[in-house]
C-alpha cells in the first residue's frame, strides 16, 4: 500500500491506460483495487509505483523501499524487468522496489519469524 498524495504525471515507459484506469490513477491513496482478471489492476497499481517511486526520488534518504506484491511470480519478473528497463530509459536511479510474488514474500517472512528468536512459529 502507498500513503502518499495523488499521482498527478506518468513516467514514461509505462501502460497504456483507458479512462477509467486512468482516472482511478488519479484517486488520493491508498489504493485498493478489486476486479476480474485482465481489468488493469496490476498496470494500474504498477504505474502508481513507478510514479510514487520518481516522487520520493529526491528525498530518499536510503532507507526507503517500495514493496510490489503480485501473485504470480511470472508477472512478478516481468514488472522487475520494465521497472529495470524504465530506470534505463530515463537514465537515472529510482529508489527500491521490491518486487514479489505472494507466494515469495510469505516464504520470506516466514523465514525472518524463524529465525528470530523471540517469534514462535507453528
Amino acid at each position: 500500500a502507498m500513503l502518499d498524495t495523488a499521482i498527478t504525471e506518468l513516467p514514461e515507459g509505462c501502460f497504456d491506460l483507458d479512462p477509467l484506469q486512468e482516472e482511478i490513477l488519479r484517486k488520493p491513496l491508498p489504493l485498493m483495487l478489486e476486479s476480474g482478471s485482465g481489468t488493469g489492476k496490476t498496470n494500474v497499481l504498477f504505474q502508481h509505483a513507478v510514479a510514487y517511486a520518481h516522487k520520493v526520488r529526491d528525498r530518499d534518504d536510503g532507507n526507503r523501499c517500495i514493496c510490489f506484491v503480485t501473485v504470480s511470480p511470472r508477472l512478478r519478473r516481468e514488472l522487475h524487468q520494465r521497472y529495470n528497463n524504465i530506470e534505463k530509459m530515463e537514465k537515472v536511479a529510482l529508489p527500491t522496489i521490491k518486487f514479489y510474488s505472494l507466494r515469495e514474500l510469505l516464504g520470506d517472512l516466514l523465514s525472518f519469524a524463524k529465525s528470530d528468536k523471540n517469534v514462535s512459529v507453528s
